[in-house]
């Protein structure tokens, strides 16, 4: 479960880890519009991750939105 309380808000669940890819879907608020919202996140190695954002359409498509990567930062 991936709950947003600040600015956003909505519960999006997830049936669980695929591999290194687990999706969380649900009903979100922004900004005062309600829709239907997709976050993929993807384990890209033991030190970095990236997730994607996508918003369900009328027809039933997800429509990119955003997409941010991280990776873990090397100390010295």
């Amino acid at each position: 479960m991936y709950v947003l309380t600040n600015g956003s808000y909505g519960i999006l669940r997830s049936s669980g880890w695929e591999g290194d890819r687990i999706a969380f879907i649900g009903t979100m608020t922004m900004l005062g519009v309600t829709c239907e919202w997709r976050m993929a996140w993807t384990k890209d190695g033991p030190d970095e991750f990236a997730f994607i954002n996508e918003e369900r359409s009328v027809d039933g498509r997800w429509n990119y939105i955003d997409e941010w990567r991280y990776r873990r930062k090397l100390t010295i």
